[in-house]
């Protein structure tokens, strides 16, 4: 019971750690390790590497494990996305312009992370890719409703081919905007 609440506790030993933690400690104090008995070196063999997940709910050990580091990648992208965003400090800001910034950043963080899937094993780093892809330049005949695309030169092509990416001459931004809410509903 922790405050009144009952609660299950999941043990678990990450070998790896406690392998590295454990002969760390043997390497920097080999007096001391030799002078523990045998209870303590068994203890010291696990030490390094054990820890306890504690939950409300029950779940067998595996999946708790995975609900765990699940919720450790989690917590990594939001602290990347912070980072990289720089979404502190929102107090100097207006309602509306917090609520747009933290919607520009979210989609841009998916996106990046997107990029980031599908460009593993690519020549180039994510910021050259997404420089080389923004660097094409359009421009809109208002009167036809058209985008036209400059023809992209060989490293553009190559990102754009990495990512799946087709670029087009030209957008009918109608048909364009009409497929792209549509697509979402």
């Amino acid at each position: 019971m922790i405050f009144g609440t009952p609660v299950r506790c999941y043990v678990y030993v990450d070998k790896y750690n406690a392998l590295k933690g454990h002969t760390s400690y043997m390497m920097e104090h080999p007096e001391e390790y030799d002078a523990l008995t045998n209870r303590e070196k068994n203890w010291y063999q696990a030490k390094f590497g054990y820890f306890v997940l504690i939950a409300n709910y029950l779940k067998t050990p595996s999946q708790m494990l995975d609900e765990y580091f699940c919720r450790t990648n989690i917590e990594t992208a939001f602290k990347t996305d912070k980072e990289y965003l720089k979404l502190l400090p929102l107090c100097k800001w207006s309602d509306l312009t917090v609520r747009g910034k933290i919607l520009s950043d979210v989609i841009d963080s998916i996106l990046r992370s997107k990029i980031q899937q599908i460009r593993k094993g690519s020549v180039y780093s994510l910021s050259a890719m997404i420089g080389k892809c923004q660097s094409l330049m359009c421009f809109r005949d208002k009167n036809s409703e058209q985008v036209y695309v400059e023809v992209a030169n060989k490293q553009v092509r190559t990102c754009y081919e990495e990512l799946g990416v087709t670029v087009p001459q030209k957008i009918d931004l109608k048909s364009y905007m009409t497929d792209l809410f549509d697509q979402n509903l």
